[in-house]
């Protein structure tokens, strides 16, 4: 198979590729400036590209940001639209990265980070695969609980929405949403809302 051809599997796998993906599969960087330069393939942000008959989807920043920095979590109103129960579009994607690791400079998309440690950081982490990248969201349980965490910087009217939505939408489980709610500290704040919407 000729270093073309690989190349062109590589994005029918996968419809964003990273620089470090093709350098790994041993192709060399003058063909893909080749590809670049003859409109074959789009660079679609630093060190990220794409073939350039993709099309795009709803999924498209996700898959791009989760490309950029892959140890990133897509979190709060990013995960509420991931798990469709928000109509908002947020001009930023919310991504909580593990205490210690270092920001990344992202172009684009534009980026709002998060901070935790511990379980508040791992726990309810879910993988869904998305044209050949993987996509880490916090599952809904986490998600909801975390709005009510932040509820001070997004909107204690964002957290309700999301719990109430979720219970219409009939996709929450309700232990699992009180584990989150414990692990994120505020089972006391979100116990009265639960109350009110079963």
């Amino acid at each position: 198979m000729t270093k073309l051809k690989q190349l062109q599997k590589l994005f029918t796998e996968n419809r964003i590729i990273s620089a470090s993906e093709i350098r790994s599969a041993g192709i060399p960087s003058v063909l893909l400036s080749q590809l670049v330069r003859s409109g074959e393939i789009q660079r679609i942000s630093h060190g990220l590209y794409t073939s350039s008959n993709a099309t795009a989807s709803e999924t498209w920043d996700y898959e791009v940001i989760a490309k950029r920095i892959p140890s990133g979590v897509f979190c709060l109103e990013s995960a509420l639209r991931f798990h469709n129960l928000t109509d908002e579009n947020p001009h930023e994607l919310s991504i909580t990265l593990r205490h210690g690791v270092r920001y990344p400079k992202v172009d684009y998309p534009p980026v709002k980070f998060y901070i935790c440690s511990g379980k508040a950081f791992s726990f309810g982490i879910e993988t869904h695969i998305c044209n050949g990248t993987d996509v880490k969201v916090y599952s809904i349980a986490k998600t909801i609980a975390d709005c009510f965490k932040y509820r001070n910087k997004i909107g204690l009217d964002i957290a309700v929405a999301s719990l109430r939505d979720a219970v219409n939408k009939g996709v929450i489980d309700y232990n699992k949403l009180w584990e989150a709610a414990k692990v994120c500290r505020v089972s006391k704040i979100i116990r009265p809302y639960m109350e009110a919407v079963q």
